[in-house]
């Protein structure tokens, strides 16, 4: 069977995503990017010709480090003092980087989002929120995601030993001994909330206990162990999407609850 999950309505396979493809992914937009130049009241640690810049780059005080590889910032990007980015990394539009955020090469960040705390290995969706301290590595947050302040995941055992992916529909396979959160579109991770090594989360979840233990959470959870109700998911959704002057089209609200009938056999629209 195919070591493959659904988080975002299609067929994601951890191990290939997260962990073979952040490179290559940065080495392929780096061909499109030719704007080259030191930003003023930066620090710069590397070779000047790996780091791109778009328009409109707010900064004072951050800090790029390309020796590991390529630093791409793309339009309209605000990267508060004392930042550190290390390459090879991307960062897309409009997106915000908070004062003290440390992110770690191979990481790409989607369009729109405001990042904080500690960062490595990632991929970020668009419009997605990690903006506070706390750490995640070695992970995939989908779009439209929340993570509130202190929320921490762990991307290694205790015993250092290889971790198994288990989840429905799948056989077991190992990804090595280094595998973070994969946290599906639309979900929303509480204040404090401790992930465990390689624990995913299903779309539109919405978890709030301090410690989550358990690896697996199905699309639609509430509170880590209730059905969200579907018409509250869609209120709660575009409630967070009118914090950036979107929502929810027609389209996407009856892909939802495509998904939400294949969990519950319950139609909504």
């Amino acid at each position: 069977m195919s070591t493959s999950l659904i988080i975002v309505g299609v067929s994601f396979n951890y191990k290939k995503n997260i962990f073979n493809k952040n490179v290559k992914r940065i080495v392929n937009r780096e061909k499109y990017f030719q704007q080259k130049y030191y930003p003023p009241h930066t620090t710069l640690i590397g070779d000047a010709s790996k780091l791109y810049i778009g328009k409109n780059l707010n900064t004072d005080g951050a800090i790029f480090d390309t020796r590991k590889g390529a630093i791409i910032i793309e339009n309209d990007v605000t990267i508060l003092p004392n930042s550190v980015l290390m390459g090879p990394m991307c960062i897309g539009q409009n997106s915000t980087i908070k004062t003290g955020t440390q992110i770690y090469g191979t990481t790409i960040v989607g369009a729109h989002c405001t990042l904080g705390g500690e960062i490595k290995n990632t991929l970020i969706g668009n419009y997605s929120n990690k903006g506070h301290y706390g750490y995640i590595g070695d992970a995939y947050i989908g779009d439209w995601c929340n993570l509130g302040a202190g929320v921490t995941a762990s991307n290694l055992k205790n015993t250092a030993s290889d971790i198994v992916i288990k989840q429905p529909y799948t056989t077991p396979y190992s990804i090595g001994n280094k595998g973070g959160c994969v946290i599906g579109n639309y979900s929303k991770i509480g204040v404090g909330v401790y992930l465990d090594t390689a624990t995913i989360v299903s779309i539109c979840c919405n978890m709030t206990n301090t410690t989550i233990r358990d690896k697996y959470y199905l699309p639609f959870m509430w509170h880590n162990n209730k059905k969200y109700e579907f018409k509250k998911a869609l209120v709660h959704i575009n409630n967070w999407m009118a914090f950036k002057n979107q929502q929810l089209t027609e389209v996407e609200k009856k892909i939802l609850d495509h998904l939400y009938q294949q969990e519950n056999g319950e139609e909504n629209l």
